[in-house]
């Protein structure tokens, strides 16, 4: 209903739209799972496995816009938004320095997740890693851990990247995985590429021409948690459509 001021109807101005994509600074390469939000309104939207977004019914003025993915620095920058304004922006952000911070422990409830997490945990069904088990680990990378503690998952090395594949083979494929156009020019080879969740979105979900999921970008520091599923044991909340056909990676970060 429009607003009534004095008997004289007032017609609120049309809404800004914001679309574009998260890239990182170095390699302009699409950041997947980002998630951008638009000042104190309240709106937050995520990237796709491409980078991109789109932000709908932007209150006209000016917002704070937010930016923020696992292992990049979160970004902010000041946009004006006119009426009925369609504003197209690349969101540039960079990854995060490996430099441990000090680490301050203080008494607190435990996070819904965490509750889940301990619940699939004593189902058994499988591979779980809690903050002990990642520890040892802080100054590795993800792979490196997985290598040790996570049986079924390996390293796919290609131009300075690291992707996450499923050792189990790929014969049940009917379209192998092998990255998008940018990692095939870099060397990433056909593998049975793992499903990455992180908190709960999907981040890459291992179909053929998605950009692949660079494990080296996560900052184990961040993580509070971690679950491996294969293809059979796989619970019903991460059984994203279409992805998963080489087992499910799900990470959780401190929050």
């Amino acid at each position: 209903m429009l607003p009534v001021w004095l008997g004289v109807v007032v017609a609120q101005p049309p809404p800004a739209t914001l679309s574009g994509r998260v890239v990182e600074d170095s390699s302009s390469r699409p950041v997947a799972g980002a998630q951008i939000t638009i000042g104190a309104t309240g709106r937050a939207v995520l990237s796709d496995s491409l980078g991109a977004f789109t932000a709908v019914g932007v209150p006209v003025g000016v917002h704070i816009v937010g930016v923020r993915a696992v292992g990049y620095v979160p970004t902010e920058l000041r946009m004006v938004f006119g009426e009925g304004q369609r504003i197209e922006v690349d969101l540039v952000i960079s990854q995060q320095s490996r430099t441990l911070a000090g680490v301050t422990v203080t008494a607190r409830s435990v996070p819904a997740f965490l509750r889940d997490f301990d619940a699939r945990r004593q189902m058994a069904q499988g591979r779980f890693l809690d903050t002990t088990d990642i520890a040892p680990y802080v100054n590795s990378q993800l792979a490196t851990l997985l290598a040790s503690k996570v049986p079924g998952v390996r390293q796919v090395r290609f131009g300075g990247r690291t992707a996450l594949a499923s050792s189990r083979g790929i014969a049940s494929m009917e379209r192998i995985p092998g990255g998008d156009v940018m990692d095939q020019q870099l060397g990433a080879p056909k593998a049975c590429y793992v499903q990455i969740v992180i908190d709960n979105v999907s981040v890459y979900q291992g179909q053929v021409d998605e950009p692949l999921f660079n494990a080296d970008n996560v900052n184990l520091q961040a993580l509070a948690a971690i679950e491996y599923y294969t293809v059979s044991n796989r619970p019903n909340e991460f059984k994203r459509a279409g992805g998963g056909a080489c087992g499910t990676l799900v990470l959780w970060t401190k929050r």
